[in-house]
């Protein structure tokens, strides 16, 4: 279904959605245990579309976000985080989830 990967520094989810979504509409939620961090819309650039993921700013509001990687003591990503992204073309719909573990990420 495309390509994907996470950006260092920044996670940033980005890929190519199929032919008959070119310019599709979607909306995401970014969540963790008990918490949506964030929700919001946007627009695929042809069949491109992006989204980014910033931890850092997500901390100021919910401070439990945790900045540091739970393997050693430095800056990284610790928390389980589900992005689920909802396009819509065309009357059809097309669902992807993103899940990180740390710095792993899994893609549906």
């Amino acid at each position: 279904m495309g390509n994907y990967q996470i950006i260092s520094k920044m996670p940033a989810f980005h890929g190519q959605l199929p032919n008959n979504f070119q310019n599709a509409s979607f909306s995401y939620t970014i969540a963790m245990p008990g918490f949506i961090l964030e929700q919001g819309e946007g627009v695929a650039e042809g069949r491109d579309f992006k989204l980014i993921y910033d931890p850092v700013e997500l901390n100021k509001e919910y401070p439990n976000l945790d900045l540091t990687a739970f393997d050693y003591p430095r800056p990284g990503l610790a928390d389980q985080i589900w992005i689920t992204i909802l396009f819509e073309a065309n009357g059809r719909t097309l669902p992807m989830t993103f899940t990180l573990h740390g710095e792993e990420v899994f893609h549906r």
